[in-house]
């Protein structure tokens, strides 16, 4: 196999090794770290599973917490998870030691009526609750001071513990639409969100928008609009994570009043005018506290029902000057809160 054909298989390889290979040899590179905050797991060579399976479970139920997960690291592990074998068929001790409250906290686990390939992912849950269990203590006034600092990850995890997200939501926009017609508006919007299912919300909008003013040949177009609006979004991400991307479908109506200025030899005429859109876009959220977030987002649409804007300058002279039709793009920055 010649030089090039040799580098060719190895991009091959890296390319379709997979996304959970990177990410596993990004974790082990982030444990040697010296500020970022890992967990070290320390695997009973007596256990009937690989150190590697166990990792990949762990790092996938603690993904949420932004820390790393290795067997070594440099820095001293904000905690410790002991899988230690157990006398009997199928028994393990997940044991922590929490170098946050200085406690050591576990629990004997049964996998004998659990099936052989889910026992990782049972020992991940059970170390993933006793570590939330261990950390909330941190919320106690008669606890000491850790002597390790506390990653902003894990003190919203001890919050949402003790007050988890609600599945009401309720936030502040403001807008930016852009139309393919010829309008660019800009406004406010108060948007409301029930959490129907896991992953799922039901949303909506009311708010109002305002156009930049459009010359005409005899003046110029005026238009605002108020804005009622239904739809959905899909995460794909946990509601306790600290950011998120969502999926937003929308549907929209505006009522549009049109109005001009005109010219001294000119007059003009208002309209209000019903004008639907529908679209989709992608959103990302940073949550600054387990209870806000600071939601941006884009979105592509189409207008269904348009409106338009016409100058006449005389009988059979109508030109189309702008309006809202076509393709539509625009974009939001939200404040929401959980209630």
């Amino acid at each position: 196999m010649g030089r090039s054909a040799k580098a060719a298989f190895s991009l091959l390889w890296w390319l379709t090794s997979g996304t959970a290979t990177r990410h596993v040899l990004a974790q082990d590179v982030a444990c040697l770290s010296a500020t970022r905050p890992w967990i070290r797991l320390v695997v009973s060579p007596e256990l009937p599973m690989s150190a590697d399976s166990l990792l990949q479970r762990l790092r996938l139920n603690l993904a949420g917490l932004d820390l790393g997960v290795c067997l070594d690291g440099t820095a001293a592990p904000l905690a410790t998870i002991q899988l230690i074998a157990l006398p009997g068929a199928a028994r393990v001790r997940v044991a922590i030691q929490d170098a946050l409250t200085v406690k050591r906290v576990e629990r004997d686990v049964d996998l004998t009526s659990i099936p052989l390939d889910g026992h990782p992912l049972t020992l991940a849950v059970v170390a993933d609750e006793l570590l939330q269990a261990s950390w909330a203590e941190l919320a106690l006034p008669s606890v000491p001071e850790p002597q390790l600092p506390v990653p902003t990850s894990v003190a919203h995890a001890i919050v949402r513990s003790l007050r988890p997200p609600g599945r009401r939501w309720l936030g502040v926009a403001v807008n930016f639409d852009w139309y393919a017609g010829g309008q660019t508006q800009a406004g406010f919007d108060v948007q409301p969100a029930l959490l129907v299912a896991p992953a799922f919300s039901l949303t909506g909008r009311l708010g109002a928008r305002w156009a930049v003013p459009v010359q005409a040949p005899d003046g110029q177009i005026l238009s605002s609009a108020w804005i009622l609006g239904v739809g959905g979004s899909w995460s794909a991400t946990r509601r306790d994570f600290w950011a998120g991307f969502e999926v937003p479908l929308y549907l929209d109506a505006l009522m549009v009043r049109w109005s001009g200025e005109a010219a001294d030899f000119a007059r003009s005429h208002g309209a209000t005018r019903l004008v639907v859109r529908a679209g989709l876009g992608g959103a990302v959220w940073f949550a600054p506290s387990p209870l806000w977030r600071l939601r941006l987002e884009t979105g592509a649409g189409y207008v269904i029902v348009p409106s338009q804007a016409h100058d006449a300058a005389g009988v059979g002279d109508d030109r189309v000057v702008t309006g809202l039709s076509g393709p539509t793009l625009s974009g939001s920055l939200a404040l929401t809160t959980s209630f």
